[in-house]
């Protein structure tokens, strides 16, 4: 019998959600009506959302043509292990999507599909509860509960990269109703948790006891089991013939998943026609794509729909950019769209407001004016305000992308202005202290919107501040505050237009540009989507046809 499971409340520690990355690849595909578009949100009203329980997958699934058993899909660099709370690559993350599910699964309109949970509500400000399906059981046999649920929350809660999405849970007095209802009591209400929770892997707590490290073996509750691993060459997903939900899917019998460290020959292969699904990531087969070249195929793309941002961190007390007169300088010196263009080219969209597109709360708030005079005078300005004969600055980012080359476009735009720009680039995790330790005070940063308007501005704990940038904007931090406080989706949606507007005013973080992947497919395989961010490939969803 599995024992009952509390916690003692976490204490907060730093939280490494810095993603310091540069112009991507993926993109948007069109939707498929094979998921269900069961889905639940919070009352207008009071903040007390009551989901509906509706089917997961209400549409009628799609007919899968004889003969296409197995789908091969080839991905970028194979993981080291396959634990679902730690999966950073785009191909493990999209293993562990076929292998384990979430309670719920938000939707680009802020809603929420219904998977292992059937319903949730906010009791009243310091209790968020979930009804969790029944008849569920994970790939060694054991019944999901209510008791595998908190675990997974609370190992997740844990964890470095993720403890300030969950510090407002109070795990001490959170607890299981029996077996399928899991209460959840925080310290106060908080928007963001119910986002937060559906990106918790539920994982049997049991198994979790014995296999701690979870990297080399897999037990969830969804559509493929981990068949075998081959280790520097593929690994091969089954058909879970006991999924809860297996009429609706998989579509496939196997998934045969094969690791490409270099991305020019796995679109090669894919050109050959030894791979059914390819994550691209050379512009150069991007455009052949778009162009059709490979025929019989398209190119599916996905926002991932988090921004990437010059970040001037004011989280120092000396802190050049705490002066709105140099940020301002930086945001006008730059043709920010024409740079991303030509450094990135087709492989990102230029980011409109420090909130990704995809997120329901995103505003566009425009682009900032090319206008070296303009920037020629606030760069004037701080000289005269700080006694300074020079404006002499640095920046430090990771070896990553086109990081590098932007930093060197950005110093030539700079330059014409009066602005030394020194430019250091280093591995993110030799860099990562100096970030933080306040040694530097400005580099191109992923914010972690995680298609969360909340998660834009994840702080330590409930607050104003992410990682590196820090609003020293009394309005803007009160703003933020409230945010996660306001029950009313229209009240708390105007406040991140505030905020958005605020932030592009004082140029506090400049927005670049959201990234993308893209995916080249035969026309056989159907399923492709559009996702929120932060969401991989679903292969439970790609189904073959003709």
């Amino acid at each position: 019998m599995k024992k009952k499971y509390k916690l003692l409340a976490l204490m907060l520690c730093l939280a490494m959600l810095l993603g310091l990355t540069a112009c991507g690849s993926g993109g948007s595909a069109a939707e498929s009506n094979a998921v269900s578009e069961a889905s639940t949100t919070e009352s207008a009203n009071n903040g007390v959302g009551n989901g509906a329980a509706a089917n997961v997958n209400e549409d009628a699934a799609p007919l899968v043509a004889d003969g296409h058993t197995t789908l091969v899909y080839g991905a970028d660099a194979e993981m080291s292990g396959i634990d679902p709370f730690d999966t950073q690559n785009q191909g493990g993350q999209a293993i562990n999507e076929a292998i384990y599910e979430k309670l719920i699964e938000p939707r680009d309109d802020g809603t929420y599909y219904m998977r292992l949970a059937s319903n949730y509500e906010w009791q009243d400000d310091n209790t968020l509860v979930f009804t969790l399906r029944e008849g569920v059981t994970f790939q060694n046999g054991a019944a999901f509960t209510a008791e595998d649920a908190l675990k997974s929350i609370a190992h997740m809660s844990e964890m470095t990269m993720h403890v300030a999405r969950f510090a407002v849970i109070d795990l001490e007095n959170s607890y299981c109703d029996g077996d399928y209802t899991l209460v959840l009591k925080t310290t106060q209400y908080y928007a963001p948790l119910v986002d937060n929770i559906a990106r918790v892997p539920m994982v049997d707590s049991d198994w979790m006891d014995e296999n701690p490290d979870m990297t080399q073996a897999a037990n969830g509750t969804g559509p493929y089991v981990l068949k075998e691993w081959n280790m520097g060459n593929d690994l091969v997903l089954e058909k879970n013939p006991d999924y809860w939900d297996a009429e609706n899917v998989p579509y496939y019998d196997t998934i045969d998943v094969r690791f490409f460290t270099d991305g020019t020959t796995a679109f090669l292969e894919f050109e050959s026609g030894n791979l059914d699904v390819c994550y691209v990531q050379n512009s150069e087969d991007i455009q052949l794509m778009k162009d059709g070249g490979v025929p019989d195929t398209y190119l599916a793309s996905q926002n991932i729909n988090a921004v990437t941002a010059l970040n001037m961190s004011q989280l120092i007390e000396d802190s050049p950019y705490k002066d709105e007169n140099l940020r301002l300088a930086i945001a006008h010196a730059i043709d920010w769209q024409t740079m991303i263009a030509s450094v990135c080219g087709d492989t990102v969209v230029p980011a409109n407001s420090i909130i990704p597109s995809g997120d329901a709360n995103h505003v566009d708030v425009g682009f900032y004016e090319y206008n070296p005079d303009m920037a020629k005078e606030y760069a004037e300005k701080y000289k005269t305000d700080h006694n300074l004969d020079s404006i002499d600055l640095s920046i430090l980012v990771a070896e990553k992308d086109y990081n590098v080359s932007l930093c060197v476009a950005m110093q030539a735009y700079l330059a014409e202005v009066g602005i030394n720009l020194q430019v250091e680039s280093g591995q993110l995790f030799d860099i990562f202290p100096r970030l933080m330790g306040g040694e530097v005070y400005i580099t191109i940063n992923q914010l972690t919107g995680g298609g969360s308007s909340h998660n834009t501005f994840m702080s330590m704990e409930p607050g104003c501040n992410n990682l590196v940038s820090e609003y020293t904007d009394s309005e803007i931090c009160d703003l933020i505050i409230k945010a996660t406080e306001t029950k009313d989706e229209g009240e708390r949606a105007e406040i991140y237009k505030q905020i958005q507007q605020l932030n592009f005013d004082g140029a506090w973080a400049i927005p670049m540009y959201e990234g993308l992947h893209f995916f080249a497919a035969k026309n056989t395989v159907q399923g492709m989507h559009t996702y929120p961010a932060d969401y991989p490939l679903r292969l439970r969803d790609l189904y073959a046809v003709g």
